[in-house]
């Protein structure tokens, strides 16, 4: 067995070994290809645009946090779900285990695993805020860029940023007829696919570009009960994006639809203990999760001379969501859990900024935003071995609305190297649930309603000592919106409060040695208020209920380091660094103490590149990178998951437009659980539960541009 596994490690060994010595010294980069101004010799390190303040600029001028990558990074990485951007984004955690469960945070801020609960991060589809994190898993593709905002930008991006946001911005047609397509074959076994077509229909003022997006995979684990796939997969999404321009009129309709099957919640059931991972999926079914979505996103702006531009942003988002599932997770048929979800959100935001054109020392930005939120889900819990205390059945209907209105500004005056900036945020948001349980003793019917309004401010200030070195300070608030849990969790704690975050930063930014090192670093120091925390709870009929409830104060404090160095014009080194402190303040009574994060206080990554010419249209390339995760809390005080490290290598082969790739993801294959749920958590089970990690993949890729 040791031969055996001392074999399996050579084989990653040399694998990695031959991607690092077929293309020379390999180098690491998330550096993004974006191009702007910047002309030069291709050594220096080009500049990175970024929209993180509702307008164009230069990271390197933008008195904020930023991670950004590109579309040309993405596709190079094999990168297509939120999962993957935290191996460039140090500061950035993300959990799921399934496809419409899933917890973001930046900074440790943010985290939720209950799916009724709101998000702490909020992302942005084209502008356009997504209602819910079950969204959060729906794969992307066809991506010009993604933008990681770190900390509260409740300012100019609303509710739910209070960790921060994620910007995802689609590519736009062109006026070239052309499109692009790849295939992916790996270890699982998985297949991907994805295609975009590029239609100029009226030259540069009218053109449509459509992608398609479709995803197999068989999964690494096997059900030992049921002999199936434990986490099959089958994806399929489709967007057309049209846009027109006439004048200083700019018109952009998108159209998205995405319709995802999956296994959910494919915990191995251990008494072993959180650091000793197995695979030991025993469930007497495997369950289903369906889940359409739907999106229609109408945007227009309209110059208005050169003194100002208006924006309107319309949007529809739908989600419909089917479950089944098996809650005791043993071979034994004792719980069973379905359910059914169906979400329409609707919303309208009005911008009104300044022009760049008007060469004005003040800049400014007013705006306002509404949205109507309808949740209609109906739920059945089953016991089949009903335990003494316990429903045999628990049947429950929800109506929840949300309304949300809002009215912001911003105002940036530039004096010379220094610029000052203000901004101010009322958010108002009413949610109202009418809600009913079926059980042995009758129906029991909830009616509630939960107000959030804060104010969400933000200030900062920025000094150029030099082009290439600016200081800048900044304070910003954010909250995240009260609302309810689900059906079956105790009646005190049918509601939760909003969650709100004060964040103080300074930071600098800086390029030297001929702009070929960049250095950026960020130290801050957040407060929270009312915070938001998951528990484990018994539902009526045994099986275990995720709740959020309010839990007092906590602090944290920390400090990121980004940077880039280009060696020489095909060799550039990229990495990222997080240390966190975060802990409880104020525990309310009645309350166990609880780690505040589910976040490691160290966290780096490295990444390497290299690329050279051979002939004319031919060139190689090769790319390893490195994504270490320290000792990370997991539920409380005293449960720590092992530090982890992930490497990841490939080597392309480039002839004209085309790129023929090998690849390996966790090449070394680390197991560990990404999520934990201790043995005590449900009357029917005497098992702890895990949930692993993707192991070791390897595959090929073929992309091409015509």
């Amino acid at each position: 067995m040791n031969n055996l596994k001392m074999m399996g490690i050579t084989a990653r060994t040399m694998f990695l070994t031959g991607l690092m010595t077929g293309a020379a010294p390999v180098a690491m980069a998330q550096e993004s290809e974006t191009r702007s101004t910047r002309t030069g010799d291709g050594v220096s390190l080009e500049d990175i645009i970024v929209t993180a303040r509702k307008f164009e600029e230069r990271l390197q001028d933008a008195p904020v946090s930023v991670t950004t990558v590109t579309g040309e990074t993405l596709e190079k990485r094999g990168i297509r779900d939120l999962s993957e951007i935290t191996k460039l984004a140090s500061s950035m955690k993300f959990d799921s285990d399934a496809d419409v469960r899933a917890g973001v945070s930046i900074r440790g801020v943010g985290q939720s695993s209950d799916v009724n609960a709101a998000p702490g991060v909020g992302m942005f589809i084209d502008g356009v805020y997504q209602p819910s994190s079950a969204f959060y898993t729906v794969p992307f593709f066809d991506a010009q860029r993604i933008e990681v905002l770190k900390g509260p930008q409740g300012t100019l991006y609303g509710k739910n940023t209070m960790g921060g946001a994620i910007s995802i911005v689609s590519r736009d047609p062109t006026d070239t007829l052309g499109g692009d397509f790849m295939v992916e074959g790996s270890s699982g076994p998985q297949i991907v696919a994805n295609a975009a077509v590029n239609l100029p229909i009226a030259g540069e003022e009218f053109g449509n570009r459509t992608s398609v997006f479709y995803r197999y995979s068989e999964g690494l684990q096997k059900n030992r009960t049921t002999g199936e796939n434990a986490n099959e997969r089958r994806d399929f999404a489709v967007r057309s994006k049209f846009v027109a321009r006439l004048g200083g009129l700019r018109s952009m309709l998108s159209l998205f639809h995405a319709d995802l099957q999956s296994a959910p919640f494919a915990y191995s059931t251990t008494n072993l203990g959180l650091n000793d991972p197995i695979d030991n999926v025993t469930k007497d079914i495997n369950g289903k999760i369906v889940s359409k979505y739907t999106s229609v996103n109408f945007t227009n702006s309209l110059e208005l001379g050169d003194t100002a531009t208006i924006t309107s942003l319309s949007s529809y988002d739908h989600a419909n969501v089917d479950t089944l599932g098996d809650a005791d997770f043993t071979g034994v048929s004792a719980l069973r859990v379905s359910g059914l979800l169906k979400r329409d959100t609707y919303a309208q935001e009005l911008r009104l900024a300044s022009s760049p054109a008007s060469g004005s020392a003040l800049r400014w930005l007013v705006g306002g935003y509404y949205s109507d939120d309808k949740i209609r889900s109906d739920s059945l819990s089953e016991a089949r071995f009903p335990v003494v205390g316990f429903r045999p059945l628990s049947v429950g209907a929800k109506a929840e609305d949300g309304n949300n209105y809002a009215g912001f500004g911003q105002a940036t005056l530039s004096l010379g190297d220094l610029e000052l900036v203000g901004g101010l945020r009322y958010d108002r948001e009413t949610r109202t649930n009418v809600s009913s349980e079926i059980g042995l003793a009758g129906v029991t019917r909830f009616d509630e309603r939960v107000v959030s309004k804060a104010w969400q401010p933000k200030v900062s200030a920025s000094y150029h000592f030099a082009p290439e070195v600016m200081v800048y300070g900044l304070v910003a608030r954010g909250f995240r919106a009260g609302g309810f849990n689900a059906l079956t969790a105790p009646a005190a704690f049918r509601s939760y409060q909003p969650e709100k975050t004060t964040n103080y930063e300074a930071g600098l930014k800086s390029e030297f040695f001929d702009r070929r090192v960049r250095l950026n670093v960020a130290g801050f120091y957040t407060d929270y208020s009312d915070i938001l925390q998951s528990d484990i709870f018994l539902n009526p009929t045994g099986g275990q209920t995720v709740v959020s409830r309010n839990g007092g104060k906590a602090r944290s404090y920390g400090v990121e380091l980004d940077g880039a160095w280009r060696v020489t014009k095909g060799f550039t080194l990229t990495g990222g660094y997080t240390y966190l402190d975060i802990r409880n303040k104020e525990i309310p009574l009645g309350q166990i103490r609880r780690r505040v994060s589910s976040f490691s206080p160290h966290t780096f990554n490295v990444q390497a590149d290299f690329v050279q010419d051979i002939a004319e249209d031919w060139s190689i390339a090769a790319h390893a990178s490195a994504n270490y995760i320290g000792r990370t809390p997991i539920g409380t005080e005293v449960e720590w998951r092992d530090a982890h490290t992930l490497v990841d290598a490939s080597f392309d082969i480039n002839y004209a437009n085309a790129t023929l790739t090998i690849f390996g993801k966790n090449i070394f294959d680390e197991k560990y659980y990404t999520s934990f749920i201790p043995r005590t958590s449900t009357a029917l089970r005497t098992s702890a539960l895990g949930l692993l990690n993707r192991g070791a993949e390897y595959g090929v890729r073929l992309s091409a541009h015509f």
